[in-house]
């Protein structure tokens, strides 16, 4: 029997894992990390490339490793190139230092040899623990860790006709290839925060004409998509001293900034405006359908209307809790908690019963509006090893 088991390899399945061997203690051979994909932070890595991100919109010292400064005491030793690198403000990292961070962590700890590469089909319990039931047999397990992620991804109702829904792409799909696009083609972009930004330049690089950018609110500019005071007591002890998860959920919509675009990611935006690579219009789409050459035409709030051989969506990710279909019949199973908004409700250390543990999305309702992020994965090691 394990010791633990990690399911999801993403950034906070990763960072788990090294903390629970490198700070817990715990033996590798006690440990393991299931996951679908291929290799740690695959969707990370696809997703990041996919937009064309090159900074980080968090600061050095979020990243995969223990301590806070290893990020930067990395970038110090490694030879003088564009890629080790820091923007202004807050000293973020390149994404391609970030990466290259997260693959020395990796192969420095022989992480990767901590992994199963299955999916997971079922969690039950057994005599002293849990048995995971995986694509690629039982694992039993004294504790639980789930790192699933963020869920489904958000689509808008006219994005889902049958007739419409063929000629629509979501950026985070994993079909999805940014490169696929051809120079010629008409790109509308559909989204308001920091992907769609990115996306929305990246593609108007390679193509003829501008991107359009499709957007049904002014920019709303913050430099991080929450307050970090949310990251410690400044926030965190009101949220913490009270009881309705209804009233933290209402907490946690206010914090978050939902599709803001960080100050300099807007001024690169203008940018390409300006350099008519990109053009921005807001507005709402009333109706969408495809006319006799398969191109998609909008309606739009004004009366206008906007035709598109390729639209992208960066429309976020739903709103329920992920885990799919293995995840609601555990919950029935067991009989495990939620709120009202369907997500976990969970003790100071993240179990939702007891040796069953969470985190990211799923623990917002005690970590607060940045569970989902880098640092939310760093919070919820330590509510771990507090309680180990």
């Amino acid at each position: 029997m394990l010791d633990w088991l990690v399911v999801g390899g993403g950034v906070h399945g990763t960072h788990i894992s090294h903390v629970l061997t490198q700070q817990l203690g715990v033996p590798r051979h006690r440990l393991r990390v299931v996951d679908p994909h291929p290799t740690p932070l695959h969707l990370w890595a696809q997703r990041t490339a996919t937009v064309g991100m090159r900074f980080m919109r968090s600061p050095m010292v979020h990243h995969l490793d223990v301590h806070p400064f290893s990020l930067k005491h990395f970038a110090s030793s490694a030879p003088i190139a564009d890629w080790a690198r820091f923007a202004y403000p807050f000293k973020r990292p390149s994404l391609t230092l970030f990466n290259a961070h997260s693959q020395r962590v990796v192969e420095a700890f022989d992480l990767d040899a901590l992994r199963l590469t299955a999916a997971v089909t079922d969690v039950t319990t057994t005599d002293g623990g849990y048995l995971v039931e995986t694509t690629q047999g039982q694992l039993a397990t004294r504790r639980v860790v789930l790192a699933v992620g963020m869920g489904g991804l958000r689509y808008p109702n006219w994005a889902q006709q049958d007739a419409v829904s063929d000629r629509v792409a979501h950026i985070f799909d994993a079909s999805f290839q940014r490169e696929a696009i051809a120079p010629s083609d008409r790109v509308v972009v559909v989204g308001g925060g920091i992907s769609a930004a990115q996306v929305a330049m990246a593609c108007g690089k390679t193509t003829s004409q501008p991107v359009t950018l499709l957007q049904r609110h002014a920019p709303r500019i913050h430099q991080f998509d929450s307050d970090p005071g949310w990251m410690g007591p400044r926030h965190l002890t009101a949220f913490h001293q009270t009881p309705c998860t209804c009233t933290r959920r209402a907490m946690i919509a206010e914090a978050r900034h939902a599709g803001s675009i960080p100050p300099q990611v807007h001024r690169d935006l203008k940018r390409a405006v300006r350099a008519q690579r990109v053009d921005v219009v807001q507005s709402m789409v009333t109706s969408a359908a495809v006319d006799v050459g398969g191109a998609v035409c909008f309606t739009l709030g004004d009366g206008s209307c906007l035709t598109a051989d390729r639209v992208l969506l960066a429309t976020g990710f739903a709103t329920e809790r992920p885990g799919g279909a293995w995840m609601e019949r555990m919950v029935q199973r067991l009989g495990l908690r939620c709120a009202q908004c369907g997500f976990p409700i969970v003790t100071p250390d993240l179990a939702w019963r007891p040796g069953l543990h969470v985190t990211g999305a799923l623990a917002e309702l005690e970590v607060g509006p940045v569970a989902r992020n880098i640092v939310g994965a760093r919070l919820a090691a330590d509510r771990l090893l507090a309680a180990a």
